[in-house]
């Protein structure tokens, strides 16, 4: 069971190489509770290191609001359904905002 702390809500910022697959997995953590609402952005450009090579892609940013007792398992199915081996995945609490869209968040998470 979430306490007051790991009940929070919070974004988890992810991105996709594909925004087909993007949208199949938004509607999948929606659908199964994971998330409250997923927006999905259009494309950017992406410019990171990877095995000592500076690299550049067009991806799709994915903002997901969730709670953070349920961040473990999106960074799991992630790990299953994302393309990359190694996705973006990091969490970010909202410290503050407005109070009802911040219980209509914890209400649509299970």
């Amino acid at each position: 069971m979430a306490n007051q702390f790991t009940d929070r809500a919070c974004i988890v910022l992810t991105t996709w190489p594909n925004r087909q697959k993007a949208l199949k997995f938004a509607q999948q953590i929606v659908e199964n509770q994971l998330a409250a609402c997923v927006n999905l952005l259009p494309e950017i450009c992406s410019v990171y290191a990877w095995e000592g090579k500076i690299e550049q892609a067009e991806e799709h940013q994915m903002l997901i609001k969730t709670c953070n007792h349920l961040v473990p398992e999106i960074v799991q199915q992630l790990a299953i359904h994302h393309p990359y081996s190694e996705p973006e995945c990091i969490s970010i609490d909202i410290a503050d905002g407005a109070e009802s869209y911040l219980n209509w968040i914890k209400d649509h998470c299970r």
